[in-house]
């Protein structure tokens, strides 16, 4: 299966990509097999083995929060969108 992994904003200058394209064994996978695949935006993501909730995670749209946070389903020709944390005054 093949995803695609977006990410936006301040991620996009610490990472040093926009988006990435991935492929996958089998016909589905959970977001934490995925993010298994990119190690530096695993680290940002997983924080007490559970999803850092500073970050906004959307796989299709959705927010994974509703999807089963890390063992969320990803199929093929999924979009994951990732938002670091917004700051504002």
């Amino acid at each position: 299966m093949e995803v695609e992994v977006v990410i936006y904003f301040t991620l996009r200058e610490k990472l040093g990509w926009p988006s990435k394209r991935l492929r996958l064994s089998g016909e589905r996978a959970m977001l934490r097999e995925v993010l298994e695949v990119i190690p530096e935006l695993r680290e940002l993501l997983i924080k007490d083995g559970r999803l850092n909730p500073d970050y906004r995670v959307l796989i299709d749209g959705r927010n994974v929060v509703f999807l089963g946070g890390l063992e969320a389903e990803v199929r093929d020709g999924s979009r994951i969108v990732v938002f670091p944390p917004a700051g504002g005054g």
